[in-house]
């Protein structure tokens, strides 16, 4: 009996570690983000991790030696959120610069202890702070913070206020009911998932007769059965359904990103037969000792979250249509073999993206990255890139700029660097096996997305395409058996099983695997950029069908390389730091004056009282300084003939003015310090006009009118001033 059991274990094993294998990027995936990785195996196979998920893997000992270890690949947005993280006072204190506060202000793990909150006060969000299930409630600590604790926050989050003290539990209750619902309830099977665009025309076919009500009751049948009408982005993240290998690799083609983070695959698929020993040999399978890996780049979030995009706009305002001229010419330039003869004329600019401040990185994505060989870097990514072999490129200068106001105006020179997309010049002919390969379909999701696979292509699918019937020897072999292919089958593209590349190049372009990552970079030039603590930039391992470039495996190249490498290290440990940023310098000072302004509340009251106003004989002005006291402000005079005339200037005609009594605050200042003590006064849809701060006042607000949307859009900007 055990015997048996023994042998079905084994073949199990055996199983599972040749699906994996076939499935490198989803073992990749799911074991980086829910195995309990030693130090060992995590530092023997460093590249084979994705760090973006491991910095959420609560089940890795992440300690002071190994977040020291690995800090340069950590993803600290999601280590700052990572409840099995132990956060010593060493850590925070090394790392206060790195950490997401917001994140780790929520994080149950966080050590809520009044050292703590004095130590890092002005680091700590206590907005997020006062989510956190562990957040002490006792009458001793809410006593101490009231002032900072945001109450309401703390009764939609908390259900565990039965025991505090009469005071507070009055405190609470006055506040409004407003519990926060879960943003995943689960629906029904048709609403969730069903293709919104396929459910109206089911109320009477035959698919409402025959579904169970529940996803996890749904055979594999009857998934195949009705494999269009499947929103296979929410089938991929089901948690309910019985998952299996079998089950994985007949719905391959429709599986997309979610399967790859899906828990409930990784408990029945996975965990069961997973060891380190089944790692260990899958991580040297995949990455032989000679080879020398390669890596997309890609966009890495700092401290204040996403950095903020390239765009360009025309060197003169007017009108917008100039978008479609350019893209065009971007076409002509970069889509071919040569080099542009002169950039289109337009300004380059740092757009908002999600957060303030606009800051520099040393790379930052534009949309013609998502279609050509080319990306936009700073000075000192060009300075490491031109150290190494390059195949034909070039770098174009261009004039960067930061037009936002708020925080400083900047400008600086960055590059576009193109590198033409040649890679077939470099094929070894004699050894590489092509195949006609089929894409995974893009298929319409909802709304205005689609369903992505996680990747087009991979080793699978390239093993189970067919092969090339006529033998390539050349490069002019190879463009015409490429075309001719797509002409017969528009679907299949002509792809080698496995890149193997004759030449010594550390640069590479290939849109072949990846449309939206062409530029592929070398092992040795990830270590010289990440040796220049370049800022803006990740790097997400090539795994598709493992490139080989034999002359950069060379003893020779790899001892040039080496040395270039440690040449880096060397002279930007010696460097002086640069200066601050002047917009990332100005935000931090605001976000210290706004810290101040939150400690210091009910200023005006106080002043009041020991410098009492003039007392009138107008009852819209005693309204007036009841509201400047309860929202703790002073309304400029102009603001308070609007509010009394209940008149906007006609710029703003379209808004609907508020009356006095419903005027409130409106606090963004996380992403924007200034509006730490804002008053809203007007609104249009979901657009609103506020009043902020002058700048290191603590109660007198200026003589701007801002604007911003509610759920959406960019941070708050200037609608006009009345100064």
């Amino acid at each position: 009996m055990n015997k048996d059991a023994d042998v079905g274990s084994a073949e199990k094993t055996i199983e599972l570690r040749d699906f994996l294998f076939r499935h490198e990027y989803l073992f990749r995936q799911l074991v980086s983000l829910f195995y309990p990785l030693s130090f060992e195996l995590m530092e023997k196979h460093t590249d084979i991790w994705s760090f973006s998920l491991l910095s959420l893997n609560t089940e890795i000992g992440w300690n002071n030696k190994n977040i020291a270890w690995f800090e340069k690949h950590i993803d600290w947005f999601g280590l700052s959120g990572n409840a099995g993280v132990v956060w010593s006072e060493e850590i925070l204190d090394r790392y206060q610069s790195d950490i997401n506060w917001h994140r780790l202000s929520a994080n149950p793990s966080f050590p809520i202890t009044d050292i703590i909150l004095e130590k890092y006060t002005l680091h700590i969000n206590w907005i997020f702070l006062s989510t956190n299930p562990s957040l002490p409630i006792d009458d001793t600590f809410l006593e101490k913070y009231e002032a900072k604790i945001n109450w309401q926050i703390l009764k939609n989050y908390n259900n565990n206020l039965d025991n505090i003290g009469q005071k507070f539990q009055q405190k609470i209750s006055d506040l409004p009911e407003n519990k926060i619902r879960s943003p995943y309830p689960l629906p029904d099977i048709v609403s969730r998932y069903v293709r919104w665009n396929a459910q109206a025309a089911l109320s009477e076919d035959e698919f409402i007769r025959v579904m169970p009500d529940a996803i996890s009751q749904v055979s594999d049948l009857l998934l195949d059965k009705y494999r269009h009408l499947w929103d296979w982005r929410h089938i991929g993240g089901c948690i309910h359904l019985n998952w299996s290998i079998p089950l994985f690799e007949h719905f391959y083609g429709n599986l997309g990103q979610e399967v790859t983070r899906n828990i409930a695959f990784y408990n029945l698929v996975i965990k069961p037969y997973l060891n380190d020993e089944i790692i260990d040999t899958l991580c040297d399978k995949l990455n032989p000792e000679k080879a020398v890996n390669f890596y997309y780049i890609e966009d890495k979030n700092d401290e204040y979250g996403m950095l903020p995009q390239v765009r360009f706009t025309p060197q003169e305002p007017g009108d917008d249509s100039f978008r479609r001229s350019v893209y065009k010419e971007y076409f002509a330039q970069f889509s071919s073999n040569t080099f542009c003869t002169a950039l289109p004329e337009v300004k380059y600019e740092l757009s908002w993206f999600l957060r303030h401040p606009v800051r520099y990185a040393d790379y930052h994505g534009w949309p013609i990255a998502e279609h050509y060989p080319a990306i936009i870097v700073s000075p000192r990514v060009k300075e490491v890139l031109e150290r190494f072999n390059l195949p034909p490129h070039k770098f174009y200068p261009i004039n960067l700029e930061i037009t936002d106001v708020t925080f400083g105006l900047d400008s600086r020179t960055y590059y576009i660097f193109h590198v033409p997309e040649q890679d077939y010049l470099y094929y070894e002919y004699t050894r590489v096996v092509f195949t006609e390969d089929q894409d995974r379909k893009q298929e319409s999701n909802f709304g205005p997305h689609h369903h992505r696979p996680y990747y087009d292509s991979s080793y699978f699918n390239r093993q189970k395409a067919p092969k090339y019937p006529v033998k390539i020897n050349t490069p002019d072999e190879f463009l015409i058996a490429r075309d001719s292919l797509q002409k017969s089958d528009p679907l299949k593209r002509l792809r080698p099983q496995e890149y193997i590349w004759k030449a010594d190049l550390d640069v590479i372009s290939s849109s072949a695997e990846n449309p939206r990552r062409s530029i592929w970079i070398s092992e040795a030039v990830k270590k010289a950029l990440e040796a220049a603590s370049v800022t803006g930039m990740r790097f997400e391992r090539v795994w598709e069908c493992r490139p080989r470039m034999l002359g950069v495996e060379t003893p020779e190249h790899r001892l040039k390389n080496s040395n270039i490498v440690n040449e880096l290290s060397a002279e930007y440990q010696s460097r002086l730091p640069e200066p601050e940023q002047v917009t990332i310098a100005n935000f931090k000072k605001a976000e210290v004056w706004a810290e101040a302004v939150r400690q210091n509340k009910g200023i005006v009251n106080r002043m009041r009282i020991s410098d009492p106003p003039f007392v009138v004989q107008d009852d819209f002005i005693t309204r007036v300084r009841r509201k400047e006291e309860e929202l703790d402000v002073v309304f400029p005079d102009w603001f308070v003939d609007i509010m009394r005339d209940q008149q906007l200037p006609e710029i703003l005609e379209n808004y609907q003015i508020k009356s006095l009594d419903s005027l409130i605050c409106f606090m963004i200042s996380e992403d924007f310090p200034p509006s730490v003590k804002s008053v809203v006064f007007a609104e249009c849809g979901t657009e609103v006009l506020f009043l902020a701060l002058k700048k290191d006042s603590f109660f007198e607000l200026d003589d701007v009118i801002y604007t911003h949307e509610y759920d959406q859009g960019p941070p708050p900007r200037i609608k006009m001033r009345m100064d």
